[in-house]
């Protein structure tokens, strides 16, 4: 089958490197679609990812180019349908982080928007006239944990999956006792510098 990611509304701020675990800051949906496009070519299917890349060629059995794929079997796009105007795809699917979703103006060229909570279906909905949630599915954001070594003691007793500005105060609001075991252990994370003030403690490693 063949499979087309359309990814410049994501990387339109830096350019996109086909490389896992990435060898600079990424967000969870540039990673997802990594991770979803090298594990569809080994179960065997066509897969090419569209998007702004210094990296044009075949990495781990997906193409990466610049040039858009007009015609597909199956077209995932990120954040916007805008793609789907133009492009030929039997089944037409938007992943939303929800960064920016821009859905409306396309919402009945889409077959199905995949969100990663029901929140996040949510705010879409709000901004989204005509939203049906039959053409919604929900599949969150898994973990790779090889990218973790093994946990020595007294070390990474806290794992964070998100940059911190994205919700952590809230888990402490509900649990002190874990603020205090912030700031005193060694944590990772791949985005320090978004790390509120108000939080700013801890090891960054």
């Amino acid at each position: 089958m063949r499979i087309t990611f359309y990814e410049h509304h994501y990387t339109m701020w830096m350019p996109y490197e086909p490389y896992l675990p990435p060898r600079k800051m990424m967000g969870a949906g540039e990673s997802s679609f990594i991770y979803l496009s090298r594990e569809l070519a080994r179960l065997g299917h066509d897969v090419t990812v569209c998007c702004h890349t210094e990296f044009e060629g075949e990495y781990d059995g997906v193409r990466w180019k610049k040039e858009i794929t007009n015609q597909t079997d199956v077209a995932i796009a990120g954040e916007t349908a805008h793609w789907f105007e133009t492009v030929d795809a039997g089944l037409r699917i938007v992943d939303c982080q929800c960064n920016d979703p821009k859905v409306k103006k396309h919402w009945p060229l889409i077959d199905l928007v995949v969100v990663r909570s029901q929140w996040h279906g949510k705010v879409v909905e709000k901004i989204t006239e005509g939203w049906d949630w039959d053409k919604v599915r929900v599949i969150g954001n898994g973990v790779d944990l090889s990218q973790y070594g093994p946990r020595q003691d007294g070390q990474n007793k806290l794992l964070w999956t998100s940059s911190p500005d994205r919700g952590l105060h809230h888990f402490f609001a509900f649990s002190p006792s874990s603020k205090r075991l912030f700031q005193k252990q060694p944590f990772t994370s791949t985005m320090p510098s978004s790390l509120p003030s108000s939080l700013v403690s801890g090891t960054w490693i």
